[in-house]
C-alpha cells in the first residue's frame, strides 16, 4: 500500500490487526475527505479485490 500514499505525499492512518487492516483517509487541512481520498480509497479497494484469498 505504502507505494499508493508515498506517490501521492499522503499520509493516512494504517491499523494492522491479526487478520484486519484498517485505513483510515481524511484530510486534515480540508476538515474531511477530498477527491485524493476517494482516489486512494478506490486504488486500495482494487487492491483489495485483485490479492488471492487464502
Amino acid at each position: 500500500m505504502d507505494f499508493f500514499f508515498e506517490k501521492e505525499n499522503f499520509h493516512p492512518f494504517i491499523i494492522i490487526q491479526y487478520k484486519l487492516v484498517i485505513v483510515t483517509l481524511t484530510s486534515w487541512s480540508e476538515n474531511g475527505l477530498t477527491e485524493l481520498d476517494l482516489k486512494l480509497a478506490r486504488q486500495l479497494e482494487d487492491l483489495f479485490v485483485a490479492v488471492p484469498k487464502v
